[in-house]
């Protein structure tokens, strides 16, 4: 793999195990469906994405940005979201980066559009 970046070769690998992928990897495609759901460089995917994390009993906002799946507990929610990670939030709520774990997963688990 190293001779094969040293020369600029392209590899094509697939796998369903994203931490085999994380090291080796420069870039993404991500499919569910037959559909891409994301394609990019992954530290871009990243820092295209983050979590919203706040309580269960308030609405989240996201004024830039679609929420693109969400987790809920008994006491916290938690949503990843595809935009530009705000530099301050509504009471109650955090902003956190989002890993690429987080990512893959919340669009592996978002509605597909038809």
């Amino acid at each position: 793999m190293r001779d094969a970046a040293e020369n600029g070769t392209t590899i094509v690998l697939s796998s369903h195990v994203l931490s085999e992928l994380v090291d080796v990897a420069d870039r993404l495609l991500l499919l569910r469906d037959g559909r891409i759901r994301l394609d990019g460089e992954l530290d871009t995917i990243t820092a295209e994405h983050y979590l919203l994390i706040g309580s269960t009993d308030a609405e989240p906002t996201v004024d830039e940005g679609t929420i693109v799946s969400d987790v809920s507990g008994s006491s916290a929610a938690v949503f990843v979201v595809h935009g530009t990670r705000p530099k301050t939030t509504r009471p109650g709520w955090t902003a956190e980066a989002a890993t690429l774990d987080d990512v893959v997963l919340a669009h592996l688990d978002a509605a597909v559009a038809a």
